[in-house]
C-alpha cells in the first residue's frame, strides 16, 4: 500500500513572499500615500466623523467598523475571483478574509452599538489583508524602478513570458 506524502505548503518561500509584500508596501511612497489618504482617511470617515459630531458616540463603534471592513473585504473577494492566478498565497489571503469576516460578524452580533474587540481585530486583519493583496500592484511602482532596455522599453521578465 502506497502512502501519499503531501509537500509542506507552509514553507519558507510562502513566508518570504508575505514579508517581501509588506516591505514593498513600506518602501513604496505611492502605496503609503494611497493607504493613508485613501484607505485610512477617506475610507474611515464613517467611523471618525460621527465621533467628532456627537460627544456620546463611541469611536470604534462595531457597526461602523463592520460596514467599513465588509466593504473592503467585498472588493477583495471580487478581486480574488476575477484574478485567474490561484496559488498558496491567494488561498492564504482567502483564509485570512474568512477569519476577518468571522470576527467582524461575531463582534457586530455581540455588540452592534458599542465597542467590540472582535470587530477591532477583524478590521486590523482586513487592513493587513488589503496590504498583502495590493502591495505588489504595478500602480505603486516608481518609474525609476522600471529599467529600460536597449529598445527603450522595460526588459521583459522571463517568468512573465508564456506560450499561448
Amino acid at each position: 500500500m502506497c502512502t501519499k506524502t503531501r509537500k509542506n505548503q507552509w514553507n519558507k518561500k510562502l513566508f518570504k513572499e508575505i514579508w517581501i509584500r509588506f516591505l514593498n508596501a513600506i518602501f513604496s511612497i505611492y502605496f503609503i500615500v494611497f493607504f493613508i489618504i485613501g484607505i485610512l482617511f477617506f475610507g474611515t470617515m464613517g467611523i471618525w466623523i460621527p465621533y467628532f459630531r456627537n460627544e456620546n458616540h463611541i469611536l470604534l463603534n462595531s457597526e461602523a467598523l463592520f460596514t467599513y471592513s465588509i466593504a473592503m473585504l467585498g472588493t477583495l473577494v471580487v478581486e480574488f475571483f476575477i484574478n485567474a492566478e490561484k496559488n498558496t498565497l491567494s488561498l492564504l489571503a482567502l483564509l485570512l478574509g474568512i477569519v476577518s469576516i468571522s470576527l467582524l460578524g461575531y463582534g457586530y452580533y455581540d455588540a452592534p452599538l458599542t465597542e467590540s474587540n472582535f470587530t477591532i481585530w477583524g478590521t486590523i486583519f482586513t487592513l493587513l489583508l488589503f496590504i498583502l493583496v495590493n502591495a505588489n500592484d504595478e500602480k505603486f511602482d516608481d518609474i525609476a524602478d522600471v529599467k529600460a532596455g536597449t529598445t527603450g522599453y522595460a526588459e521583459a521578465e522571463e517568468d512573465n513570458i508564456k506560450d499561448i
